[in-house]
């Protein structure tokens, strides 16, 4: 296990420095300039891999869906943009969509399972068989490196160096939490057992700020620098401000916890994976020396995307090291049995989808790719001492909306157009002000088991009630003294 990094404690010293000493309008210097819609979803039980993912080192080629893939072909170094390529400046907008356990606890959870979308491209398993043995929470995997990267992205972890990474990450951003907004960080504490989705945000009165993580994190695909990138998405949760998520947390009694009890409105789920990659990876891996080894495995579309936004060595290589763990993240929601698949989800292949409205709840795996690169070639950094957007609609006169307020007071943390925008598969700029429709105001909270017990009804606030097939039957489950419907687990 390796020791705490000492460039975490000097970069969070540096922001808070930054932050001190400007101005109301000014951004944070970095040290080189600068996971639907309702609660419980679990995601699909896959077969575990007895071989280590070899996600970090994918290509172009190897994104390729597996029926069509040509041979590998690894990227060289001197792959440089084309000289007519242009910089990803303009102001964008942060992206956001809901947490994915978006249920209540009884002090107000926002959560955020990362769970796969709906949509699953075709896949056919060329490699090992996969092994029917999980591996145990509590015993260390082993690695199987892969040439060039470093332990960080190769090596399987369990539970002791999970909570380790989380509370690494976390003590990054604590300074920023209760200074600016009188806030505490938490990561639950162990076990974590739960069997809800894989992780949740949630804020609570007196300003707690918690993180908690499910067992299902517990795969093939998770490393320390997969954990690092799940932390940081959870963090954009309370941090990251417009667009928010369709549900605040929820007090016992149904009351939603407010602005002034929590310290923030969760941010949506686009929102958090932007701010994954543009606000705080780069913070995580500044002046990390493993940093270049990524120079050789990034995909050649995404290298030519760091290029052009940033012009010094160390900033770039920051870029490349984001975009292969974003890989790697969707390889670690889908937890593919076949360590070579991965689903079809390429840099170079982004979605095409336009939606007529921001998305605030999940969305597909593909939009969650492509928008965790357009954050990380963004180069219009969040102030954290602010949370964009955190204003009340001049409509509803209630923290949270979508209201164009809110849009306006968080323009200048993103990017509007090129390669950092947001993507239009989930989020839609200029939205004029409106009063959105809740489907689910008599829906009883946690879901209900269907009559002929073939799954579970859930409901989302946009589209109303939809029926969650269970292949076990339906059972309930209590979270804080929060009845849930969930999938039954298979009879012994």
């Amino acid at each position: 296990m390796k020791d705490s990094k000492v460039w975490y404690v000097s970069v969070a010293a540096l922001m808070l420095a930054a932050c001190g000493s400007a101005d109301a309008d000014s951004v944070p210097d970095g040290p080189n300039g600068p996971v639907g819609g309702a609660s419980g979803l679990s995601p699909e039980e896959r077969p575990p891999s007895e071989t280590i993912p070899q996600g970090g080192a994918a290509t172009d080629d190897e994104l390729d869906p597996p029926e069509e893939a040509p041979e590998d072909e690894e990227p060289s170094d001197d792959d440089e943009p084309d000289d007519d390529a242009e910089s990803s400046d303009d102001d964008d907008e942060n992206s956001s969509e809901e947490d994915e356990d978006d249920e209540p606890d009884d002090d107000a959870e926002s959560s955020d399972d990362d769970e796969p979308a709906n949509e699953k491209p075709s896949e056919e398993d060329d490699d090992e068989p996969a092994d029917d043995e999980e591996p145990s929470q509590g015993e260390q995997p082993g690695s199987k490196p892969i040439s060039g990267l470093p332990d960080d992205a190769t090596r399987v972890i369990g539970p002791e160096e999970a909570r380790e990474v989380a509370e690494e990450v976390a003590s990054i951003f604590r300074p920023f939490a209760e200074s600016a907004h009188g806030a505490t960080i938490e990561i639950s504490p162990p076990p974590w057992d739960g069997e809800v989705g894989l992780a949740r945000a949630s804020v609570h009165p007196g300003r707690i700020w918690r993180i908690t993580p499910t067992a299902n994190i517990f795969n093939p695909y998770l490393t320390r620098d997969v954990m690092r990138l799940l932390v940081c998405h959870e963090l954009g949760h309370f941090f990251a401000g417009f667009p928010f998520g369709e549900q605040q947390t929820v007090k016992e009694g149904g009351a939603k916890v407010t602005v002034d009890e929590g310290g923030t409105y969760l941010a949506s789920e686009g929102s958090a994976d932007y701010f994954a990659t543009k606000d705080c990876a780069w913070i995580v891996w500044a002046g990390d020396p493993n940093n270049a080894a990524f120079r050789s495995v990034v995909p050649v579309a995404g290298r030519r995307k760091c290029d052009v936004a940033w012009p010094d060595q160390a900033r770039r290589d920051i870029c490349y090291r984001s975009l292969v763990i974003a890989q790697d993240m969707i390889r670690w929601i889908w937890n593919p049995s076949s360590t070579d698949i991965s689903n079809g989800y390429r840099i170079d292949t982004p979605s095409t989808d336009v939606n007529e409205i921001t998305i605030r709840g999940h969305y597909h795996e593909q939009c969650r790719l492509d928008t965790m690169v357009a954050g990380a070639v963004c180069t219009k950094p969040n102030d954290l001492r602010k949370i964009p957007g955190l204003v009340p609609s001049p409509v509803t006169g209630q923290y949270g909306d979508h209201s164009v307020a809110s849009e306006q007071d968080a323009a200048r943390y993103a990017c509007h157009e090129g390669p950092g925008a947001r993507p239009a598969c989930w989020f839609k700029p200029n939205m004029p002000d409106y009063v959105p429709t809740n489907h689910c105001a008599d829906f009883p909270i946690g879901g209900v088991c269907a009559d002929d017990d073939s799954g579970y009804w859930d409901c989302d606030p946009d589209t109303g009630p939809f029926l969650y097939k269970c292949e076990n039957g339906c059972d309930y489950e209590n979270v804080d003294d929060i009845r849930l419907a969930v999938c039954a687990e298979p009879l012994d």
